[in-house]
């Protein structure tokens, strides 16, 4: 029983670091976005104000 509970635990565990990861690259991805959106929008002022 202290076997299964354990394991049960371990379980639980490797899902809550799973989840943890998940969010983790969903926050870098939705940074890199950003980034990117940020990039093109300050590449099109410098091509307006050089125009």
């Amino acid at each position: 029983p202290c076997y299964l509970s354990n394991r049960k635990f371990l379980h639980f565990h490797a899902s809550k670091i799973l989840l943890l990861r998940i969010k983790l690259s969903f926050s870098v991805l939705l940074f890199v976005l950003v980034l990117i959106f940020f990039a093109i929008i300050y590449h099109k002022i410098v091509l307006f104000v050089s125009c």
